[in-house]
């Protein structure tokens, strides 16, 4: 497990600065304050967009010393070996976000028994796979257990394919992400409907219509809209690659978008992490690691960027799993 160190002074403003810019790249989300209909008119799209690149491109060369650091030090780093190390951490931290109680050594016994007891490969091959359902002594919830063996196996599905099969991000992935994510559980299959047969929700994106009833109360967008969000979202990213933002701003859009599209009926803001895990390893970056950080916290970070104002807990998050590296390793 990778040591905790804290991150200087000076390098938290810059990241919080840096996070601050990154919010301007915020054009697909809706506030989750306040439900809008969302505009998918091109001109005026492009013309916020363009507008939005150019300020975090005057932002990015006034500290590029700061990230040409950051990149450097990443060439340093054995990444492929420590991304399977962190694996059970990863995951662990996902779900403990959504309150799930496991215990960090009882992830890593799931972890384990998974290994001695099922052929992983089998979840790179086999579209239905089965895994293991004995794989614990904690006495938790059996619904706990589940569902960190399940982001265990999404985690190893996306290190693994990522790196052995250079498989990008692309709808037909995320929902597969999502079919792990939700395999044994009452909410595989589920019709919110009374008097309804449940229909198949795992790796399908929703026909129903979801709501927060948190502080502030959230609808999310139709599902009418969501396979045109989701267009909208690989077409961000398809274009992601030919801009010049910093990775770990383009990863925090990401998250955010798909966390507020909020595509399946449960399990998004699992998936959402995952995929933005996806895209920092893509691009030679560690994924983040939500190392102690209070639900409410987090909630509110990705609702500033969906309203375009901040993004500081993410990138800060994404750029202190650098700092910790380079501690143990001494680099």
């Amino acid at each position: 497990m990778i040591a905790e160190t804290a991150t200087t002074t000076n390098d938290a403003s810059l990241v919080q600065g840096v996070a601050q810019d990154s919010a301007h790249l915020n054009n697909l989300q809706v506030s989750f304050a306040e439900r809008e209909i969302t505009d998918f008119n091109c001109s005026s799209r492009s013309q916020r967009e363009n507008t939005s690149k150019m300020e975090v491109s005057e932002y990015q060369e006034k500290n590029i010393h700061y990230l040409k650091e950051i990149d450097f030090l990443r060439t340093k780093s054995p990444i492929v070996k420590i991304l399977q190390n962190m694996i059970v951490n990863f995951s662990h931290r996902s779900c403990a976000i959504e309150s799930n109680t496991l215990e960090l050594s009882e992830s890593q016994e799931i972890w384990d028994r998974l290994n001695k007891s099922y052929n992983l490969n089998n979840l790179l091959k086999n579209e239905k796979f089965s895994p293991p359902s004995t794989i614990s002594s904690s006495d938790k919830s059996e619904k706990e257990i589940i569902e960190v063996r399940n982001h265990l196996l999404a985690t190893y599905f996306i290190y693994n394919t990522t790196h052995k099969l250079n498989q990008e991000i692309n709808i037909d992935g995320i929902k597969k992400v999502h079919r792990i994510m939700l395999e044994d559980t009452p909410m595989e299959k589920f019709c919110p409907y009374h008097n309804r047969k449940n229909m198949q929700q795992a790796g399908k994106f929703r026909t129903f219509v979801v709501q927060s009833y948190g502080e502030p109360f959230t609808v999310y967008p139709y599902d009418v809209e969501v396979s045109a969000l989701m267009e909208e979202f690989m077409k961000f990213y398809d274009e992601s690659k030919n801009i010049a933002i910093h990775p770990i701003m383009i990863s925090c859009r990401l998250h955010a978008s798909l966390a507020h599209i909020h595509p399946f009926y449960d399990g998004n803001g699992r998936v959402s992490r995952s995929i933005m895990a996806q895209y920092l390893i893509c691009n030679g970056y560690l994924p983040a690691i939500f190392h102690q950080v209070k639900r409410e916290k987090y909630i509110n970070s990705l609702r500033k960027i969906q309203r375009g104002k901040d993004a500081s807990l993410l990138v800060f998050h994404q750029n202190e799993q650098m700092a910790k590296l380079f501690s143990r390793l001494n680099f």
